[in-house]
């Protein structure tokens, strides 16, 4: 199937949903589930979501997720209606090249849905409950036969803004291999806002009982911290980018 086609197919289903009235004790919202993907880039896999900007819609995951695509052009698939969908897009980046995030731009301009979450992590609280969306080892739950992330929360832990371009989010909660990319969402002063975009987890060494001591292993282990990038920096690589004209077949 033809990029384009493939990216008209997943932005359909994902922008048909339309979700009000839900409130946190309702769990997270169709409509952020649905805009939560499994991607493949080459030899690597991991989540991906969709969000809207500046009249469009943009595919956000991990760096390190797509490390191995070309910047312009670049052929990733996402995983939609029980096969694979290849999408072409343009990856951007924040200027800071240690910001583990990269937002890629399709070859598809696409009106914005109707419901589409905050994207800031301001008016959180510290200490306030976080859900953090994916795909573990390419797990999946079902929506009408459609594959849907895992879910999963936590607590915000800390924020470290000392470095303005690379600000730092901590979770408490236990991440797992293939939530790289995935958002990190919160309710807040009644909306869902998109926080953060997944890393991965702080590392620490195992220990094990020597001779009655407590002794550090050489093997590395889940802290149950998890480590995020804010989502401001995938907002700056888009306006990095000069607007365009809208696309002959744009939807708008």
């Amino acid at each position: 199937m033809g990029s384009c086609n493939s990216l008209a197919a997943i932005l359909t289903f994902v922008l048909s949903f339309t979700v009000t009235g839900f409130g946190q004790a309702n769990g997270v919202p169709i409509g952020m589930l649905v805009r939560t993907l499994y991607i493949k880039a080459g030899n690597k896999s991991g989540t991906s979501f969709l969000i809207d900007y500046r009249g469009k819609s943009y595919f956000v995951t991990a760096k390190h997720v797509v490390s191995d695509l070309p910047r312009k052009g670049a052929k990733f698939q996402v995983f939609r209606q029980q096969d694979w969908k290849d999408v072409t897009a343009d990856v951007l980046e924040p200027h800071n090249n240690e910001v583990d995030i990269a937002v890629l731009d399709p070859k598809w301009d696409a009106t914005p849905s109707d419901w589409a979450p905050e994207l800031s992590s301001g008016s959180v609280n510290m200490g306030g409950q976080v859900y953090f969306l994916g795909y573990p080892f390419g797990l999946h739950n079902l929506f009408k036969a459609e594959y849907v992330p895992f879910v999963k929360q936590g607590v915000l832990s800390a924020i470290d803004g000392s470095d303005a371009t690379a600000v730092l989010i901590y979770v408490d909660g236990f991440n797992n291999e293939g939530f790289s990319g995935g958002p990190i969402i919160a309710f807040t002063d009644q909306k869902w806002r998109v926080l953060g975009v997944v890393k991965g987890y702080r590392q620490e060494a195992a220990k094990t009982a020597v001779a009655g001591r407590s002794v550090d292993t050489n093997v590395l282990v889940n802290s149950g911290i998890l480590v995020a990038y804010d989502i401001k920096h995938a907002l700056e690589a888009i306006d990095a980018v000069p607007v365009q004209p809208s696309a002959p077949n744009s939807t708008r």
